[in-house]
């Protein structure tokens, strides 16, 4: 199967259905994530950059974070390079998602 399962790779996975529970998660977990993986559109709320964004200001810190998405208007690019998210097109390769988050968390697990 190529689907993507980021706990059989290794991580230690937080999946909330909104971004009200992956706040809260947030809270009570320690220490912060070392990466957000969002959706460009997610349901019933801000859109992934929000989703970004939020848990960023709350937790402190300037979590890297992948933006996946199959919208990629040129807006949408600059506003994820402004944010410092990188952008994975849709469909993105389960091994590019695991690549991609590999190389966004290694200085930080190195620094910890």
């Amino acid at each position: 199967s190529r689907t993507l399962r980021l706990d059989q790779a290794g991580a230690a996975v937080l999946a909330p259905d909104s971004l009200d529970s992956a706040l809260a998660a947030g809270h009570a977990t320690l220490p912060a994530p070392s990466a957000i993986l969002s959706d460009y559109r997610l349901p019933g709320g801000p859109d992934g950059l929000g989703g970004i964004h939020t848990p960023r200001g709350v937790l402190g810190r300037d979590i890297p974070a992948i933006l996946l998405t199959g919208e990629l208007s040129a807006d949408l690019v600059r506003a994820a390079k402004d944010a410092g998210c990188l952008v994975l097109t849709k469909p993105a390769a389960p091994n590019r998602i695991l690549s991609t988050l590999a190389e966004l968390t290694a200085g930080a697990d190195a620094a910890a």
